[in-house]
C-alpha cells in the first residue's frame, strides 16, 4: 500500500497525519463553540487552545492510502504502507491505523 501523497520519509507521513488531526480537532472545536450563545474571544481561544496549537488554523488534507495492485485498503483497521512510490527504492515502512478511510495513526 502507498499513501496517496508520495511522502519521501516516514517523518513526513507522521507530520501530515498530525497536521490533519490537529486541524480536524480544531474544526470540531469551532463547531462546538457555535452552540454556545455569544462566546467571547477569550472563551473561543481557551476552548480551541490556539496558543498551544497554532497549527489548527492551517488547513490540512486527510492522508489516505491506495493499493497499486490487487486489493483495496481497509476503511477501518490496520494497514501497512511503504514509500517512496515505485520506481524509487522503498526507504520507509509504516503500520497505520485507518478510520473512515483516513490515516489516524502511524507507527
Amino acid at each position: 500500500m502507498y499513501a496517496m501523497i508520495d511522502f519521501k520519509s516516514k517523518k513526513d507521513l507522521k507530520e501530515a497525519v498530525k497536521a490533519w488531526l490537529l486541524w480536524e480537532d480544531g474544526r470540531r472545536g469551532v463547531i462546538q463553540m457555535e452552540h454556545i450563545a455569544n462566546p467571547t474571544d477569550q472563551e473561543i481561544i481557551e476552548h480551541l487552545n490556539i496558543n498551544a496549537h497554532p497549527e489548527i488554523n492551517k488547513p490540512a488534507k486527510p492522508v489516505t492510502i491506495y493499493s497499486p495492485g490487487i486489493g483495496t485498503p481497509v476503511r477501518d483497521g490496520t494497514e501497512f504502507v511503504e514509500g517512496p512510490h515505485y520506481p524509487a527504492p522503498h526507504r520507509w515502512y509504516a503500520k497505520v491505523e485507518m478510520k473512515d478511510g483516513v490515516v489516524v495513526s502511524v507507527k
